[in-house]
């Protein structure tokens, strides 16, 4: 058997494992081919849209009707993102794999690879929350859902709208859990912060943005300040009171884990503690492949305990990987 021959990025160029001494951001992302293609309407003013997305079904069962009485996790990409991406698909395949319906999609205008409609100008953390609340409520009408229980996990802004989302449905009591990586609690603040530093007011941006300078919403449309300016974010999540789990980096340096600290206390100033709360040392915005894969981990533990699910229900034939998820090679 031939020797690896690892490259400058951990790669090897003979069967392209990856190094266990340079794990960087290489993580191997395990492939789910039991999936069906999730798709449901929205209207934008007077135009319907489609948002799309992917259901991944539990390994044992062959179409929708299989998942009746089944848990349910909707999983929420990041902004400048969509379902495609690796933690999406990661989070996906780790809930499939052990009996959950795991259903992603994008939101409406969320890349210019998107699946779903709409275009960039379509974006704000209002319309994001639109378009989950749309998912939601979709799939609850559906027959083979009727028996099921319905949670969210989102990372970054994801996680955001996540959190957001289960809050404005408190009353309706129909959201089980919400897991979350380094959501984006922020998005208020940054606002906020970027007008000041700019010496300007929400009547003073050109809609749409321009393209560059206008921080994480350049070329997007003026609602995605507009949206949020006199939002209270993490007063308006408090309202939520089912099981939270909540994971942020102590080296994040986009969304500081201080924000997670202010959810984490006022979820539990009620005095019964719904919120865990999970730091990950050395962490980033995104997490690096170890810890990301580490995090993948604790959640699935957080959620089968929670849920009380059995473990690895997904038939496997001789040879298939099964998780945990192991590095490349």
């Amino acid at each position: 058997m031939s020797m690896h021959q690892y490259d400058d990025t951990g790669e090897c160029a003979l069967c392209g494992s990856i190094d266990p001494d340079s794990y960087g951001n290489h993580v191997a992302v395990q492939e789910w081919d039991n999936t069906l293609p999730f798709a449901c309407s929205i209207m934008n003013g007077s135009e319907e849209q489609t948002i799309r997305g992917t259901y991944y079904l539990p390994g044992d069962c062959s179409d929708l009707d299989d998942v009746k009485g089944r848990h349910i996790f909707f999983v929420c990409h990041g902004m400048h993102s969509d379902s495609s991406k690796d933690s999406i698909k990661m989070i996906a395949v780790r809930l499939a794999s052990n009996g959950i319906l795991a259903i992603t999609f994008d939101f409406r205008g969320a890349t210019k690879t998107s699946m779903s409609d709409g275009t960039h100008l379509d974006l704000s953390l209002r319309t994001e929350m639109d378009d989950l609340n749309s998912c939601i409520d979709y799939v609850k009408s559906q027959a083979w859902a009727a028996e099921s229980d319905i949670s969210l996990f989102g990372i970054s802004q994801g996680g955001c709208v996540s959190l957001l989302t289960a809050a404005e449905r408190v009353e309706m009591d129909d959201i089980t859990c919400v897991a979350t990586w380094f959501p984006a609690l922020c998005v208020q603040a940054d606002a906020v912060r970027f007008l000041e530093e700019n010496n300007m007011t929400l009547d003073d941006l050109p809609d749409p943005l321009p393209a560059q300078g206008y921080g994480m919403a350049s070329g997007a449309a003026k609602k995605i300040y507009a949206d949020v300016i006199d939002w209270d974010i993490i007063e308006m999540i408090s309202a939520y009171d089912n099981p939270v789990f909540l994971s942020h980096g102590d080296a994040d340096g986009l969304v500081p884990i201080t924000w997670a600290e202010q959810a984490e206390e006022k979820f539990n100033a009620v005095g019964e503690k719904n919120c865990v709360f999970d730091v990950v040392e050395g962490g980033d915005h995104g997490y690096n492949g170890e810890n990301k894969l580490k995090e993948l981990d604790r959640s699935w533990a957080y959620i089968r305990d929670l849920l009380e699910i059995e473990s690895n229900n997904r038939p496997v034939e001789e040879g298939t990987p099964t998780p945990p998820f192991q590095f490349g090679g």
